[in-house]
């Protein structure tokens, strides 16, 4: 009796004490506080399956992995309940009666050997954390009151279930569950669901790998508890027994960082807690692997040490792969090759094609390859194919499917430079930033600057049928679309991309770049090897790939159509696995027709009701204008003292000249020649000098120097 007495006196001392300093303390934190209380945490980036991009446990909160109550099974939810607070929905924070036994058993026992925390105390503490004391245990309870009367039992277990520790720093079933088992919580069987339950009693002394023999006797015992409370069948009951369970390890996380940081960097003025992207975490690790393994290749052949790639679906605008591969030991590394701009050798040809399209042109166009030399400030640059041969009169599609570069400049000449360079600011070819003279002709061969980013939004175009919409990261993207191209003009150049027979004269017959299903390519190769690029898209996808040196050095000789088009080859395998794969878009206004005065194995090719025509048209420079072609004004040359000087010599070239009719070369004021051709062969002297061509009446004048 005496005992008794004793015992109702600690309880209501301990009682008051604790309602004394309840009300002296401020009022609780309330789940509402989540957010504010992860200021300074990193922003949740998840992939299109809404899963994390960037894990880290490090952190006192779970904000990257959270489930909603509705998503939660109902016999897991039933296992916590039971295991933790039977009558979590019935009290109102504390569950006085399960607190009474608890003090009664730890005085008589004289040490703490039961708890008696309801799941509301709990998340008070995870709130809230204290040390483990008698006032805090109280303090806890009326904070759990309050609690309570400010949110729904649902909302307060759904906290719990995503906040509940773990060990090795997890927090939360869905973190719980990918630890232990690398699965979702819908394909857990039941002796799984049930070890995620006992494991919360102690975080710390149990984990399912090295703690067996302690939490089988557990699950047993929850398992029946559960069978008496009419929560599992007895079925349910035996295979919780009977069941093993399917211990797998984490997969490793996907290897992103680059593109999270683009993803950060696009949404630095208007941050957000979580970004759901529309990267897709299986094409990222297969392309990672495979362009890790085309880089070893390309380093030991080629000396190449960085590399990327962009795949995405040209019908949504998701990028699916961003991938980013260097050697570790570069001093570049830091740097995202994806956006990073470099030269792009002949990959804006094809820009340069379907505009001349949208002017009348049609793939039978002719247009001559032959040498040719073009003003470059102060030299003159001649214009050379990559095989340094030269094929006379050639159709546009013969001149793009071998990437020809003397055609490309003079059909720049005629559909105009600044026509050009205007179709590329339209499709937000930022790098591209210096005025159009500075880049001259060259430009259409890639003397300027892009990124990897820039083209494969350009190319999405092509394969998108001529519509400009720029790719996307995120879901929430709604980017603006507006047409550049005519369907017939995008499609035609996708098809000669495509035509393995059209690009025979460069290429030859090569496998690498005989897809199985219809595709465009592309490749480009930069001045002196620096840059190797390959592209390509199919009816719904679309693959960029840059590969070089971001130390600027020089490759052993990488093109584009070698290791950086066999990589293409491999993701588009991969893309098109379990597909029901179709041809690329060809517009129906495109009509087949037999190509008038032509022999041989190409005789019919695609027209617009526009561009058929009874003999192809010919693509020729004006040259009825009397002026000097070669030198220009402005041109610099040199003498080179290691060649005989009667052996240097330089052509004089005049256009516009009547035939039959004798031409005066006039230097420095001095005839020095007369002839009945435009052409004069000149020894070379040093000196400023001033060359006049005179036929008749009609004069041309030019200035340049030799050193």
């Amino acid at each position: 009796m005496l005992k008794n007495k004793f015992l109702f006196l600690i309880l209501i001392s301990t009682t008051v004490i604790a309602l004394t300093t309840a009300i002296a303390v401020k009022r609780p934190p309330y789940l509402d506080t989540l957010a504010r209380s992860t200021t300074g945490q990193r922003a949740a980036i998840l992939d299109r399956w809404k899963q994390p991009l960037r894990v880290s446990y490090a952190h006192d909160w779970n904000i990257h992995e959270q489930v909603r109550l509705s998503e939660v099974p109902q016999v897991l939810r039933d296992a916590i309940v039971t295991q933790e607070d039977q009558r979590f929905f019935q009290h109102h924070g504390i569950d006085w009666l399960a607190r009474a036994k608890a003090i009664v058993s730890n005085l008589l026992a004289g040490k703490n050997v039961r708890g008696a925390s309801t799941i509301t105390e709990q998340v008070v503490r995870i709130i809230h954390p204290r040390p483990r004391t008698l006032v805090s245990k109280w303090l806890e309870g009326w904070e759990a009151l309050w609690l309570e009367a400010r949110h729904s039992k649902d909302e307060i277990f759904e906290f719990y279930l995503n906040q509940v520790p773990y060990s090795q720093q997890r927090r939360g079933i869905l973190q719980a569950a990918r630890l232990y088992f690398n699965r979702s919580l819908s394909t857990l069987n039941e002796k799984e669901i049930l070890s995620l339950a006992v494991l919360i009693k102690s975080p710390v002394r149990l984990d399912l790998r090295n703690s067996e023999k302690r939490i089988n006797p557990m699950i047993e015992a929850l398992a029946v508890r559960m069978n008496v409370n009419k929560a599992i069948s007895e079925s349910q009951l035996q295979r919780c027994r009977e069941l093993p369970w399917s211990l797998q390890h984490t997969d490793a996380p996907v290897s992103a960082a680059h593109f999270i940081h683009f993803v950060e960097s696009r949404y630095a003025h208007q941050p957000q807690s979580i970004y759901e992207t529309t990267l897709d975490p299986e094409l990222q690790n297969f392309t990672q692997k495979l362009l890790t393994q085309s880089l070893i290749m390309a380093r030991k052949k080629y000396e190449v040490e960085n590399a990327a790639v962009i795949v995405a679906d040209h019908i949504t605008g998701d990028v699916l792969a961003w991938v980013v591969a260097e050697n570790e030991s570069n001093s570049a590394v830091a740097y995202d090759a994806v956006t990073v701009a470099r030269q792009p050798g002949s990959a804006l040809k094809p820009f340069l094609y379907g505009l001349a399209f949208e002017r009348g042109h049609s793939a039978t166009s002719l247009i001559e390859d032959a040498p040719s030399d073009t003003p470059i400030g102060q030299g003159l640059h001649s214009f050379k194919n990559y095989s340094r041969t030269y094929y006379g009169w050639i159709s546009l599609r013969e001149a793009l499917a071998n990437s020809l570069n003397v055609p490309a400049v003079k059909l720049v000449r005629e559909v105009g430079l600044e026509n050009f360079r205007n179709l590329l600011t339209s499709m937000k070819f930022e790098s591209l930033s210096r005025p159009t003279s500075e880049y001259g002709d060259g430009l259409v061969l890639g003397n300027g600057e892009v990124s990897l980013w820039e083209m494969i939004n350009a190319y999405s175009m092509l394969a998108r049928m001529g519509v400009w919409q720029p790719l996307r990261v995120t879901f929430n993207e709604k980017p603006e679309h507006r047409r550049l191209l005519s369907p017939e003009s995008s499609s035609l150049v996708g098809n000669i991309l495509s035509d393995t027979h059209a690009r025979r004269l460069e290429f030859g017959d090569s496998s690498i770049m005989r897809f199985p299903v219809q595709t465009a390519l592309k490749s480009g190769t930069s001045t002196d090897y620096r840059d190797a690029w390959a592209f390509a898209y199919n009816y719904r996808y679309v693959l960029g790939i840059w590969m070089g040196n971001l130390s600027n050095k020089t490759t052993e000789g990488m093109t584009g159509s070698t290791v950086p088009m066999l990589l293409a080859r491999g993701i588009m395998a991969k893309l098109n696995e379990n597909q029901e794969t179709r041809p690329l878009y060809l517009s129906p206004q495109l009509q087949l027709r037999d190509i008038a005065g032509r022999s041989g194995d190409q005789n019919t090719d695609y027209f617009t009701g526009s561009s058929l025509e009874k003999s192809p048209i010919r693509i020729e420079h004006d040259k009825s204008e009397f002026k000097l072609v070669r030198p220009t004004s402005g041109l610099h040359m040199a003498i080179d003292p290691r060649i005989p000087s009667d052996s240097q010599v330089f052509e004089f070239e005049l256009e516009g000249a009547q035939p039959g009719l004798p031409i005066q070369w006039n230097l420095n004021g001095k005839l020095i020649s007369q002839t009945l051709v435009p052409n004069y062969t000149w020894t070379l002297e040093k000196g400023n000098h001033r060359l006049l061509a005179k036929q008749g009446n009609k004069e041309s004048v030019c200035d340049f120097i030799v050193k």
